[in-house]
């Protein structure tokens, strides 16, 4: 319906990172070939074009506000194997048009803890800088949080973008990924192991911090988890590719 979600390739190192705050320093054997990640946050105007109606828990409603109040069920269905859901729906409309060759590899998907982090941090652009936030270390230059929110989500893409043109990736709202929650001493370094995880693990990662979350939540190291069937006001998703 002519709604459009913009996706960024983001590059993985060919050799193991050093000298970073980035736990997942071999990601570039887990994911060798890069992968994508959308421009922003899943907006309400997406999400009624893939799934035909607007989502009817949004706590905060405009299209160019990202979608809320979804748990990681909604998203990927609940035996976590896309099977139903907004990404299988998602994926069932990509099957209908023609894509980009570079681009057909892959379906839509959640996005693993190490890919997102890895592109929150600016990638091999700025990662070695060890920005706090995803724009820098200002954490109001990078993201709503409950001092400059207003009290709610705000439309995507107002504040600065990191420097892979990623924006959001700190504040508005916590985004879920593939992964269920484990320590990050218990992962292996190459970041993909941890994929989508056993369905008996009910906690699942979000990365991000929100609107409702203290300027220091937004912190690119700031990990937390929700029960797969969770929902609140201040979580969404992005989109990956890979």
């Amino acid at each position: 319906n002519g709604v459009q979600q913009k996706m960024i390739y983001v590059e993985t190192p060919k050799e193991t990172l050093t000298d970073t705050d980035f736990y997942w320093t071999d990601i570039g054997k887990g994911f060798p070939d890069g992968y994508w990640l959308g421009e922003t946050p899943v907006t309400q105007e997406f999400w009624q074009a893939v799934m035909g109606e607007p989502w009817e828990k949004c706590r905060f409603r405009s299209k160019g506000r990202p979608v809320d109040t979804v748990s990681w069920n909604n998203l990927v269905g609940e035996a976590g194997k896309y099977a139903s859901g907004f990404f299988h729906e998602l994926n069932i409309h990509r099957n209908k048009v023609e894509m980009p060759a570079t681009q057909r590899a892959g379906s839509y998907q959640l996005p693993s803890e190490a890919q997102w982090e890895f592109a929150a941090r600016g990638g091999l652009k700025t990662i070695l800088r060890k920005y706090k936030f995803s724009a820098g270390n200002n954490a109001n230059d990078s993201g709503w949080n409950h001092r400059n929110s207003g009290g709610c989500s705000r439309p995507v893409a107002l504040k600065l973008p990191n420097e892979l043109g990623l924006y959001d990736m700190s504040g508005n709202v916590w985004e879920w990924s593939a992964d269920y929650y484990a320590a990050l001493g218990l992962q292996p370094r190459s970041g993909n192991s941890f994929q989508r995880g056993d369905i008996s693990e009910s906690k699942k990662v979000v990365r991000g911090g929100s609107w409702l979350s203290p300027p220091e939540g937004l912190s690119m190291s700031n990990r937390d988890r929700d029960h797969q069937g969770y929902v609140y006001g201040d979580i969404g998703c992005r989109l990956a590719r890979y």
